[in-house]
C-alpha cells in the first residue's frame, strides 16, 4: 500500500497521471497516499478507494482525448 501512495503523492505534485489532472484529484490523490502510506486496513480500504477513482477518472479522460485526437486527424 505504501507504494501505491508514494505513486499518489507524485501525482498529487506533478498534476498529471494520464492527462493533466485536475485540483479535485489532486486532493483526492493526496489523502489517499496519506491513507495508505498509515498502517491500518480501515485506511488501506479508504486510500485504494481515492486511487481506484483517480486510476479511473484519469483513464476515462485519457481516452477520451485519443478518442477526440483521432476524430481530429
Amino acid at each position: 500500500g505504501a507504494c501505491i501512495g508514494v505513486l499518489l503523492i507524485g501525482v498529487a505534485v506533478e498534476g498529471y497521471l494520464f492527462t493533466k489532472v485536475n485540483i479535485v484529484l489532486r486532493l483526492i490523490a493526496f489523502a489517499s497516499a496519506l491513507c495508505l502510506i498509515d498502517s491500518g486496513l480501515v485506511t488501506d480500504m479508504i486510500g485504494l478507494a481515492g486511487a481506484i477513482t483517480v486510476v479511473g477518472v484519469q483513464h476515462f479522460l485519457f481516452r477520451k482525448e485519443q478518442r477526440a485526437a483521432v476524430a481530429a486527424a
